[in-house]
């Protein structure tokens, strides 16, 4: 279990950020595609209560996680997260559905993550299919709010540049159908 902290910068340059990360001396840690299945109850409790979960394929690993929000900041998504690895998806994926859970959403996307010697990660992503109109994104997750902005900074962005939005609130901000 660990904490989530982390914002989202829009429309931006991936390669220039990736020089810049390279620079800094950040490893490219993953790229590759990823994809991901959302889950709820038939009454929408989980996103109702703005947590998430989700099984995600991540080049051949799967990866069972359940966000919840800790706090409400308007500078950053803030979320406790518990993960597994998970060996079997498809058996997961009848675990959850056994137990009442539903698909409420399916995403597949291009991510390249590094990682910075101070160990914050840094993401880019570009969403495939249907979500494919959404420009590469980056997503920047620190352990704590001034390491965060200080590497939105190094990378050339202000804080308000920064959105604390999740998956849900970007595809919004991009008219496409959730």
């Amino acid at each position: 279990m660990s904490h989530e902290i982390e914002v989202k910068i829009l429309e931006i340059n991936q390669e220039t950020i990736e020089k810049k990360l390279v620079h800094a001396g950040g490893i490219l840690h993953f790229s590759g595609e990823m994809l991901a299945v959302f889950y709820d109850t038939p009454q929408k409790m989980i996103t109702e209560s703005g947590a998430v979960l989700r099984l995600r394929k991540e080049g051949e690993q799967a990866v069972l996680a359940f966000k919840t929000p800790t706090d409400i900041h308007s500078e950053a998504k803030i979320m406790e997260e518990t993960e597994v690895i998970v060996s079997n998806p498809e058996a997961m994926q009848k675990i959850l559905k056994g137990l009442g859970f539903h698909e409420i959403k399916t995403t597949n996307k291009i991510r390249r993550e590094y990682i910075l010697p101070n160990r914050v990660k840094v993401v880019l992503d570009q969403y495939l299919g249907e979500l494919g109109n959404i420009p590469v994104f980056l997503e920047i997750e620190a352990p704590n709010l001034p390491l965060l902005y200080e590497t939105v900074a190094s990378l050339g962005y202000t804080k308000n540049d920064c959105k604390s939005w999740s998956t849900y609130e970007l595809v919004k901000h991009y008219n496409t159908p959730q």
